[in-house]
């Protein structure tokens, strides 16, 4: 008798579960996860577009009058093809930096596709507007905690490449799951945390304007920069980012960045 073939069937809900009180001890971690995905697809972008593009990630925080909120994710980054969201979206840990149009240039941060179901930690629908740099069109997917998700092509594409993401918070069963709201001096606070040291610059849009969060350590995350500094001024910028009285440093350079 054959051996019959079967396949493992992944339960979302658990999975988003095993994230939230498991894997995943610090509820912020969605933010790190966003950043990776925005940084990895401008890093794609510079790979096929002219010298002088400028990569940028922009965040904004809307409060509703129901005590929900609605988190405003951007990058001007390579964007997705219909393919590519069917490839990446729906399929758990598939990962578009380990393809091989990409193994040339080993820059990318983020390894696992798992990353954008953490944001269902926080929200039970995370709706993503792409334009592929490659194709030019526009593509809404709509995931839903769930593990449903439609794909629809926009009529009209937008003009620029890049990906906007939207996350409304899941309305509060009780008043322990503080995570379930988005909080402006929390989400400040896990971008710097996150995104102090990347090379793209983050601006943050709230009631008192819009500022860059890492202006003054985005240059960390280029091996240039951090070489035109002199020993002084790396050990300060140590003391400013961690509070910490630092006798030396050591610098470490990877492939991965």
């Amino acid at each position: 008798m054959n051996p019959e073939e079967n396949r493992f069937k992944v339960n979302l809900g658990g999975m988003i579960e095993i994230l939230s009180n498991h894997l995943y001890s610090q509820k912020d971690v969605y933010i790190r996860e966003l950043l990776q995905n925005a940084t990895d697809a401008i890093r794609g972008r510079k790979l096929i577009s002219e010298d002088n593009f400028v990569g940028e990630i922009h965040v904004d925080l809307t409060i509703h009058r129901s005590g929900s909120s609605t988190l405003f994710f951007e990058d001007n980054g390579i964007g997705l093809t219909e393919e590519e969201i069917h490839q990446f979206l729906a399929t758990i840990a598939s990962s578009s930096k380990g393809e091989k149009n990409f193994e040339e240039k080993q820059d990318f941060i983020g390894r696992f596709g798992i990353g954008l179901l953490s944001c269902f930690i926080v929200a039970d629908e995370i709706v993503m507007v792409t334009t592929s740099a490659k194709t030019r069109e526009s593509f809404q997917w709509q995931g839903n905690a769930d593990g449903t998700y439609e794909i629809k092509k926009l009529s009209q594409s937008l003009e620029e490449p890049g990906t906007k993401i939207y996350l409304t918070s899941r309305a509060l069963k009780n008043q322990e799951e503080e995570h379930t709201n988005f909080i402006l001096e929390d989400l400040a606070h896990a971008l710097v945390k996150y995104g102090r040291c990347l090379e793209v610059p983050i601006f943050l849009t709230c009631d008192k304007g819009e500022k860059i969060v890492n202006q003054e350590t985005m240059g960390l995350g280029k091996i240039d920069t951090l070489e035109s500094l002199s020993r002084d001024q790396i050990l300060k910028l140590g003391q400013k980012i961690l509070q910490e009285d630092f006798q030396d440093y050591l610098l470490i350079e990877t492939a991965n960045g």
